[in-house]
C-alpha cells in the first residue's frame, strides 16, 4: 500500500462508570468523540479502560474526486485493557463519515462500546504530473 500513513481515528465510545484511577493520558467520558493518533493510548476518565489504535487494517474507501461504485471500506484494529484483561477488535467505516449504525457498525468489547467515526485523511485520487514529449 502506497498511501500517506493513516494518522488519526475518531471513535465514539458508550462507556459504563468505573473506577476514577487515573494512569496516563486521559479521554473525556464517553458518548462524546474521541481522537487517537495511530499508536496512540488513552485512558478513559472514570473507568479504568484503556485504548489504543493499533493499526489500518484495510483502506478501500472512495477517493474523493473519483466516481466508484461503491463507497467502500476502512477497518482499523484498536485494543481494550482493564484490570479483567485485555481484548483486540476490529472496528469498520463505510464511506467518509460514520453517521449512522450501518455506515458504522458499533463493537462491544470488555463491557463498553465502540463505534468508528472518522479515519483521516481520506483517499484523495493522486495526480502525477506527466508530459508530452514529441520530435520533429
Amino acid at each position: 500500500m502506497n498511501r500517506p500513513l493513516h494518522a488519526l481515528l475518531t471513535l465514539a465510545l458508550a462507556v459504563t462508570l468505573g473506577s476514577c484511577a487515573d494512569h496516563g493520558p486521559t479521554a473525556p467520558l464517553a458518548s462524546s468523540p474521541l481522537k487517537l493518533g495511530l499508536g496512540d493510548t488513552v485512558h478513559l476518565s472514570r473507568t479504568d479502560l484503556f485504548l489504543r489504535f493499533d493499526r489500518v487494517v484495510a483502506e478501500s474507501r472512495c477517493p474523493m474526486g473519483a466516481l466508484c461504485i461503491q463507497a467502500g471500506e476502512a477497518i482499523v484494529e484498536v485494543t481494550t485493557s482493564d484490570r479483567r484483561g485485555t481484548a483486540t477488535f476490529q472496528l469498520h467505516l463505510t464511506g467518509m463519515e460514520g453517521e449512522s449504525e450501518s455506515s458504522a457498525p458499533p463493537v462491544s468489547s470488555l463491557g463498553h462500546r465502540f463505534r468508528l467515526f472518522r479515519l483521516d485523511p481520506y483517499p484523495r485520487i493522486q495526480r502525477t504530473s506527466s508530459s508530452l514529449h514529441s520530435r520533429r
